[in-house]
């Protein structure tokens, strides 16, 4: 029986692909199907790099948000492939993630979406559960209530058939884009599943960094969030709270009450 077609999507910001994690990988591997759609507002030698080893190139002509990407990833492998796999440029891969993903797809032919086991500098970071709005961490999948798995998008495979009649809200520009897919697919029927490999990723919002970044980045935060709770009385309260609390714990890394809240340091 033939193995399922897989296409490999990089989103790269601000970073050469000889720097990024996720593509110096796919390049050792020797990864063919390989798509690296370039949000960089830099003049960054990307395309050579990918002409060098096969790969198709993706310039978006500047930093449009990541929905935006997505969906030209998406036009471009739409008939390319079976599935997609989604990579953040420094998300940490070997090659047991494919291994892993070619058997699933061969033995679990119902499965639409396999998320992996993702881990941060904090423990498991994804899958996650969801309840709601609220997403929360769990110790082990197995903790994850039916109907309650969510996850990250980077190490997400896609059955590509999927984006036939669905496009990525190009409403939001950074956060929760992962979250609302996967509650747009479940409420369509989709069926998701873990897949029995793990990744590393690491995440420059869990670093401390300068006070302007980090307004930018609540800024960014502050609208994607409230898009994802919705307009209703409970969704706009719940948004203020989830808002207030993650400005919250941006002060207390950064010290700055009024550059993070628009005011004066």
């Amino acid at each position: 029986m033939a193995g399922a077609r897989i296409c490999t999507v990089v989103l790269v910001y601000n970073v050469r692909c000889q720097d990024s994690a996720a593509c110096r990988a796919l390049a050792a591997m020797g990864r063919r199907d390989v798509l690296v759609v370039d949000n960089s507002t830099k003049d960054l030698p990307n395309g050579a790099y990918c002409q060098k080893r096969g790969w198709q190139y993706a310039a978006m002509g500047g930093n449009f948000g990541l929905a935006r990407a997505y969906n030209r990833a998406t036009a471009l492998l739409l008939d390319a492939c079976d599935f997609i796999v989604w990579l953040d440029d420094d998300t940490q891969l070997t090659e047991d993630y494919f291994a892993a993903l070619e058997t699933a797809t061969r033995r679990q032919g119902g499965v639409d979406i396999f998320l992996p086991l993702v881990h941060d500098e904090a423990g498991l970071l994804s899958p996650s559960a969801i309840r709601g709005n609220k997403v929360w961490r769990v110790a082990r999948p197995e903790d994850i209530g039916p109907g309650e798995i969510t996850g990250i998008n980077s190490g997400m495979a896609v059955r590509t058939a999927l984006y036939r009649d669905y496009r990525y809200d190009e409403g939001y520009f950074l956060d929760y884009i992962d979250h609302a897919f996967l509650r747009d697919m479940k409420a369509g029927g989709a069926v998701i599943a873990v897949l029995d490999a793990v990744l590393q990723q690491r995440f420059f919002g869990n670093q401390r960094g300068d006070v302007a970044a980090a307004a930018r980045r609540f800024a960014i935060f502050r609208k994607d969030f409230a898009r994802f709770c919705g307009r209703g009385p409970g969704g706009r309260l719940y948004a203020a709270y989830g808002i207030l609390r993650h400005g919250a714990g941006l002060v207390l890394k950064n010290r700055s009450l009024g550059v993070l809240f628009g005011g004066r340091d």
